[in-house]
């Protein structure tokens, strides 16, 4: 049996490499698991990415190596993780172990490769118990948001102080009740402390508050309790996108203008590219707030990609 398989340390290109594996593990499933492979003198880990038809093969210049042997024996991305580092290695040109890095930097791959990554904790449905109130012309925003098709993609046009982050904790609070998560975007990190400490003044423990002062443990943990579902509210700034979400409900991005969600490394993406992209694949919504929204925003409402909404007045006391 064949297999592509995506290197952590180094590739080539945007497809990886192929081996195949000992009869001993052609009963388990491999897919998406931790594996090291041989590689001329030396040995690396990689990640079981997809099964190959022999028959595919055939074209091959080279003899196919096989695994040495495999180092998880769970899961540790699922197949929304995979198409989503297939479609960045691809998009933006770049060898595919540098698109795999952003989902696994650090001292993660190590981490959750071992069993206990799997440990399942129960979760409890705790949010504060607010009522939220709202202005009439933000109550009709909010229900014509509601009754948008999954996919869709909305520009929140608004004036400082004219109420979206009202809006943010309406939808995330219908979201929570129906035990889906909400990914919520802030540009810079000393945003994520007022926007951050307004939902948790809301949701209490239910808010992932992720930012630099975070040690490379707690990161982790916030790594398994986003996969596991465990964890409902995530806010963070743009790596936040490269967490192996359950149950993703929406998408918000605030300050949609904002250059800082434009990667200069490589590999060089735009937020919003990944974002909608993650719509297709996680089957969720994407919100754009914006007092000053891109002209890229402005154009795809104008050719009916994009529903727009506007707050043109400030309620500030």
């Amino acid at each position: 049996m064949y297999y592509r398989v995506i290197p952590y340390e180094q590739s080539f290109d945007s497809y990886g490499l192929i081996y195949k594996i000992p009869e001993s593990y052609t009963s388990y499933e491999l897919i998406w698991r931790v594996g090291e492979f041989p590689f001329w003198k030396k040995t690396f880990r990689g990640i079981f990415a997809e099964i190959l038809d022999e028959f595919s093969l055939s074209d091959l210049k080279y003899e196919v190596k096989e695994m040495q042997w495999l180092i998880s024996g769970t899961q540790i991305l699922s197949p929304h993780e995979i198409e989503m580092i297939d479609f960045i290695a691809k998009y933006y040109f770049c060898q595919i172990h540098l698109a795999w890095k952003l989902y696994l930097s650090g001292n993660l791959l190590k981490e959750i490769s071992s069993l206990k990554y799997f440990s399942r904790k129960q979760w409890v449905y705790k949010y504060k118990s607010q009522i939220i109130q709202l202005t009439t012309a933000q109550s009709e925003i909010y229900k014509k948001l509601r009754e948008l098709p999954v996919w869709s993609t909305s520009l929140l046009y608004g004036v400082t102080w004219s109420g979206k982050t009202q809006i943010y904790i309406k939808l995330i609070e219908d979201t929570l009740k129906a035990w889906w998560q909400s990914l919520l975007l802030i540009p810079e990190i000393n945003l994520t402390s007022q926007i951050g400490e307004k939902l948790q003044k809301h949701f209490w423990d239910d808010v992932i508050l992720i930012h630099s002062g975070i040690s490379a443990v707690k990161k982790v943990q916030y790594f398994k309790d986003i996969s596991l579902g465990n964890a409902r509210i995530i806010i963070w700034t743009r790596s936040a996108l490269f967490y192996p979400y359950k149950n993703l409900k929406y998408i918000i991005i605030d300050e949609e203008h904002d250059k800082s969600y434009i990667s200069d490394t490589s590999p060089r993406y735009h937020v919003k590219t990944l974002a909608l992209k993650m719509s297709k694949i996680y089957n969720c919504s994407i919100l754009l707030g914006s007092w000053t929204p891109e002209l890229t925003s402005l154009y795809k409402w104008l050719s009916w990609e994009y529903h727009l909404f506007q707050m043109l007045e400030s309620y500030k006391k």
